[in-house]
């Protein structure tokens, strides 16, 4: 049993260590028969309730399970983190690494996710009473929000509504790219007339989105931007577009 109490606290460390690179907190662990018991919580979202997790190990297979007692908006990045987690471990020989170290410890799974390009999610939202369509985009590096940015799109008199926001994302989002030099990154978002204009699949009917996705263009062309679309379902428990949707609705005063 000493052995596999070892075990979930060589986890658990590294769990935390990954978890605060994200701005995730954990709480000390409760320890049973072959699991520990925890709560996480972020900074990140205020509205973000604590999650009760637990995580079992087997020792016939050496492997862990995780088991998330509340299904919430954010259970996939606690997800990934834990995936990443795993993989950390089947890498180490615990009984050679002290306590000291765990927080150190980079491995090949680490070095694989430094090379991806950049997420960059980005969303819309409009208020009726308002008439405010707010946009709302963030740039994520690993499973780290490392820039985020939100506002209104001001011309009142467009009719699209939260379509104009979200091409306007885009746009915005395209202009933090070549302020920063980076010339590729992987474009999440929820609306498929993001790729649809974009490829001209789709012909423009209004103006001002037309405007804007002749600047958009212009942007890709003149800079040289490789960029890959990645259409994701809305509110399908994806943090980052959960966190934009967010932003873009507290731009619009929803």
């Amino acid at each position: 049993m000493f052995k596999e109490m070892d075990k979930l606290k060589d986890f658990y460390e590294i769990f935390k260590s990954n978890l605060l690179k994200h701005k995730i907190e954990i709480s000390e662990p409760i320890f049973h028969d072959y699991h520990f018991i925890s709560e996480i919580k972020t900074k990140e979202l205020k509205d973000f309730e604590s999650l009760k997790i637990k995580i079992y190990y087997k020792p016939s297979s050496n492997s862990y399970r995780l088991l998330i007692t509340k299904n919430t908006d954010y259970d996939s990045i606690i997800i990934q983190i834990f995936n990443h987690t795993q993989n950390q471990i089947n890498l180490l020989d615990f009984s050679n690494v002290s306590n000291e170290k765990i927080n150190n410890i980079k491995s090949e799974d680490d070095d694989i996710l430094d090379k991806n390009m950049l997420r960059i999610y980005v969303d819309g939202s409009y208020n009726e009473k308002t008439k405010k369509a707010g946009w709302a985009f963030c740039v994520v590096k690993e499973f780290e929000v490392i820039h985020k940015d939100f506002g209104v799109y001001d011309e009142n008199e467009d009719k699209t509504k939260q379509v104009i926001a979200e091409i306007y994302a885009l746009y915005k989002s395209l202009i933090w790219l070549n302020e920063n030099n980076i010339i590729q990154a992987s474009i999440y978002y929820d609306y498929k007339g993001i790729e649809k204009w974009i490829n001209g699949d789709w012909k423009v009917k209004s103006k001002n989105i037309e405007d804007i996705i002749h600047k958009i263009k212009k942007l890709i062309l003149e800079k040289n931007l490789n960029l890959k679309f990645i259409k994701i379902e809305a509110h399908s428990g994806d943090y980052f577009n959960e966190l934009v949707d967010k932003l873009a609705k507290k731009a619009s005063n929803i």
